[in-house]
């Protein structure tokens, strides 16, 4: 006889009226995820703005079908966060002079606006089909094609990295063995000039060890890892800050000029590349200089600018010369650091309302989840809060999908109400055509 709890998750299983636009606009976010490393066009910004906000709109429509409230508890980090990022785009609507910043603000409001993806990322079923239709459509689209535009890219790969985190689980051999190869590609594939790209697959293979040995490991290690997380990064900000200690500094230091390689691109030229090299300590000198001299440090400049800059002072000079505008700021719009991105836009307050996310989402899943699976999600999460000091750009696209879909997972009632056996019964539809609900 079935518990109350397995009534509920079944009934997600058997619902056929979740959103089937979500699937498919992940497939296709996937596509354009990688247009700028393609060599051949994938799409412009009408086709890209076109998909972002459909899937805004879409995870509005779920968050109303789901019947979640702004005032819901386990949504509330999100609902402030929202708060304050509408209020940074409306006054970035009265900050915008030219073109360029329009366009800012109008691309940075879709990142902004990116986390009521949790809303729809609570349902089982929900991402279970986006997942089953990604694995069957844009991986296959990936091996004919991608692979030889765009290589081994994490860009478009990113849900691998999401369910290599369970590689244990997988139920068919041929899967495992594809999930796997492709997680070892992303580790081992010029792992010199992507270095993210292979600790990230470096990490989803530890988790997935934590995931095949669960019984084995006690809840207060989980918990203790969890907390790790978020202590190194911010003892490591703060030393950084304060001038005592700069891990990026201290890295290239000791290495740099050791670690010096030759590696051959695929034009046939050969170029040295330092795989120690320091390339984040001069966007935080950037990013927190100009805070300090513009003085937006508590509320940020908005979405419709970025920093001052003199490492890409050329790029603004060229637009200057490309459109006749000269009233184009000597400023970079966007980083490749997740957090100092928000800082600027939205200053202190939206960057501590961002972090409060990560938190609240690692907490429920480590503190009030029924299984060890999810708690795996909040440790997932933590570890993107810890990364997201050094990379994890902030954009709109398949690799930050990956991202939020651990936190929806973390913040989900249902997913925490699964027991472990349950979650393993929805993993396996991922990879089956068929439903299957749980018996």
């Amino acid at each position: 006889m079935k518990t109350p709890n397995q009534k509920a998750i079944a009934s997600w299983y058997q619902r056929k009226t979740f959103n089937i636009l979500i699937p498919i606009l992940l497939v296709l976010l996937t596509i354009v995820s990688v247009d700028q490393w393609s060599s051949m066009p994938l799409g412009n910004t009408a086709i890209k703005w076109t998909i972002r906000a459909l899937l805004i709109i879409a995870f509005f429509i779920e968050k109303s079908r789901n019947n979640i409230k702004f005032s819901t508890k386990a949504y509330f980090s999100v609902t402030i966060f929202l708060i304050v990022a509408l209020c940074g785009i409306y006054r970035g609507t009265n900050t915008a002079e030219n073109y360029w910043e329009w366009k800012n603000l109008v691309n940075n409001s879709f990142i902004l606006l990116f986390p009521t993806c949790v809303y729809a990322f609570n349902q089982p079923m929900l991402i279970c089909r986006s997942m089953s239709l990604w694995l069957r459509i844009a991986l296959p689209l990936y091996a004919i094609g991608f692979v030889w535009v765009i290589s081994i890219s994490q860009f478009y790969l990113g849900p691998i990295y999401l369910i290599g985190c369970f590689l244990p689980l997988i139920p068919k051999n041929h899967w495992k063995i594809i999930v796997l190869v492709l997680l070892t590609a992303l580790l081992v594939y010029k792992y010199q000039d992507s270095r993210s790209q292979s600790i990230k697959a470096g990490v989803a293979l530890f988790f997935s060890i934590i995931c095949l040995l669960h019984r084995f490991i006690p809840t207060f290690v989980m918990k203790l890892m969890h907390w790790a997380f978020y202590a190194t990064a911010c003892v490591l900000l703060y030393l950084g800050l304060n001038g005592q200690y700069n891990i990026f500094e201290t890295t290239s230091d000791e290495y740099g000029g050791v670690n010096y390689i030759e590696i051959t691109e695929e034009d046939g030229e050969e170029k040295q590349v330092d795989i120690a090299a320091d390339t984040r300590t001069f966007i935080y000198k950037e990013v927190i200089y100009s805070a300090i001299n513009n003085d937006y440090i508590v509320w940020g400049r908005t979405p419709a600018r970025g920093n001052d800059t003199d490492f890409f002072y050329d790029i603004a000079d060229d637009l200057k010369s490309k459109h006749f505008e000269y009233n184009i700021k000597h400023e970079r719009p966007m980083n490749e650091v997740c957090f100092p991105n928000i800082f600027t836009w939205l200053g202190l307050v939206g960057m501590i309302a961002y972090i409060l996310i990560y938190l609240q989402a690692s907490v429920l899943a480590l503190y009030r989840s029924n299984n060890d699976y999810v708690k795996i999600m909040g440790l997932y999460t933590a570890f993107n809060f810890m990364y997201g000091w050094v990379e994890n750009a902030t954009n709109v696209d398949i690799l930050n999908i990956t991202y939020w879909l651990a936190i929806g997972m973390c913040m989900s009632p249902h997913f925490r109400n699964m027991t472990n056996r349950e979650f393993r019964r929805w993993f396996v539809t991922i990879f089956s055509i068929r439903k299957q609900p749980i018996r």
